[in-house]
Formats: C-alpha cells, structure tokens, sequence
C-alpha cells in the first residue's frame, strides 16, 4: 500500500502531467459584446448614471476568461465595430441576434458569443442611527440583474443561460449630512458581476470536474486560474448519462446528483487536490463535477 506521501507525490506529478496537456489544448474562440442596458432600466439613484459605464462588467468577464488560459479572447477592430454594435443591440430586443451571432462568429471564426443584458440597476441609500448614541451611518447599496446569453454561433442556438441578481453594500459614518456617494459601492457592484458572470462562462464550457482519483482524494481539473482558493466552497454532482426524449429523439441532458461536497487542500495554475465529503454511502467517479456553492 503506498504511503500518503508517496500517494501525495504521485498525485502532483498527474497534475503537472494533465497541466501539460491542458497547455497543449487548442484554445476556445470566444467573444464578448458590451452589455445592453437601456435608460429606462435604471432605478433609484442609478437614474442619474450613465449607461456607458456598464461596460466594466464586459471588460471583467474577458478579464476572467483571458484570466484562465483556455480562451482566445477575440478583440474588436474599427472594421466591425458598426456590425457588433448593431449585435449587441438586437441581443437586448430581438431574435434576430442568433442568426446575427451565427454569421458574426462564421465571419471572425468565434466559437462562442458571450451577450450580458442588464434588465434592472438600482442603487439606493439609507440613513441608520449610529450603535450607543454614535455617528449616524450611511448604507448604500446597488443591485444588478444580468441575465447572461452564451451562443454557440455554429448553430446559432444559445447554449448556456441564467439570469442572476448581485448586491454590493457599502457603510459609512456620518459627520455631517451630504448627498450619497456612490462610487465605491458602484465600481464593486460593477466587477463583482462582470467576475460571477466570467466565471459562469468558463464553468460551463470547461465544468470544473473530477480527472483523477485516489481513495478520498480528487484531482480537479481547475486550478486558481478558474478563480479557485482555499475557501472556495464546491458542492460535488454526480453526473450520470444522457437522457433522451423517447418520441424525438431529442437528448434533454444528463441526470444530476449532488453527493457531497469538495475541499480544496492544494492548488496549482490549472490543477487542484480536494479532499471528497460524501453523503452517507455515495461514490465519486471521474467526470463528476464539482459546482461554485452559493
């Protein structure tokens, strides 16, 4: 039987093996449209805001994504900047954009189209009385709707998409009475949805799954370049075979299962060691996929 430092040993040098490979991996083609956002949208405090700054959240998903080493990023010139711009803006209103994002991507030879839409940005502010007589406190707060579209533009059919709300919160003391502040609370709101949103992506084209095992012990095929740390917390789905329509034909997915959860213990650029926590007699097996836990 091997020692567990010998098992350790072992394990690392599968990574650096499976790390190798990764980098020899032809990387994904894919490509992010500025975020639709119409004035209208805007509640509270953010009526006030200008749309245009909603593209930081455009620029952190590419971020993310250039960020892990699996994608080549497509970056726009002047030559099709007046065609994207007319994409971005059916992708907010109209069906048109599929066919659109398909001949876009045969065009630019993109594999993927990533299109956020912002549906409702809200920032507001309330006055609370200080704890034991002190300063009064000023919370602000923003929150954003994004329902994120990825298109897979050789068929022109959106492949993954979610819509989910971020909140950012910031407090601060009150001297004296002043109109609310809100750059902090709006640049974080901004990143923090942008990088959610970025590691959506990349989760779902490249799941962060289970490529080897040994006895309690997993290697992922995700490392901090996914945006993994210790403290992440990952629940773990077993994934089980495709199920097809019986009178179509048509495949509706494969069967999930959560079995229980992971815990990182070491991490590498692309590669990472967790220790399973399985619930009650459940088995993992190599494919599993471990998800970003709420």
């Amino acid at each position: 039987m091997l020692s567990g430092l010998t098992s350790r040993a072992l394990l690392w040098l599968a990574c650096l093996c499976l790390a190798g490979a990764a980098q020899a991996q032809e990387l994904e083609s894919i490509a992010v449209i500025n975020p639709a956002l119409d004035a209208s949208q805007l509640q509270g405090d953010a009526k006030g805001l200008n749309p245009e700054t909603v593209k930081l959240i455009k620029l952190r998903i590419e971020d993310v994504l250039k960020g892990s080493r699996r994608f080549n990023v497509f970056e726009r010139d002047s030559a099709i900047l007046e065609a994207s711009a007319l994409m971005e803006q059916n992708f907010a209103q109209s069906s048109r954009a599929l066919s659109d994002a398909a001949a876009f991507g045969k065009m630019n030879n993109v594999t993927y189209i990533v299109a956020p839409i912002v549906t409702s940005l809200k920032l507001d502010r309330v006055i609370e009385r200080g704890a034991a007589g002190g300063p009064f406190v000023s919370v602000t707060s923003g929150e954003a709707v994004l329902t994120l579209k990825v298109i897979d533009t050789a068929s022109g059919a959106i492949k993954y998409q979610k819509t989910e709300t971020y909140v950012s919160l910031d407090r601060k003391s009150l001297t004296v009475m002043a109109p609310p502040d809100y750059s902090d609370v709006w640049l974080r709101l901004l990143q923090q949805t942008g990088t959610e949103a970025g590691l959506y992506v990349f989760d779902s084209i490249f799941p962060i799954q289970i490529v080897q095992l040994n006895g309690a012990e997993a290697i992922l095929n995700r490392g901090d370049n996914g945006g993994l740390d210790l403290n992440a917390p990952l629940s773990l789905f077993s994934i089980g075979d495709a199920v097809l329509d019986p009178k179509t034909g048509v495949n509706l997915g494969k069967v999930e299962r959560k079995i229980g959860a992971c815990k990182l213990v070491s991490i590498s650029e692309r590669m990472s060691i967790s220790k399973l926590a399985l619930d009650g007699s459940q088995t993992a097996k190599i494919g599993d996929v471990c998800r970003r836990a709420k």
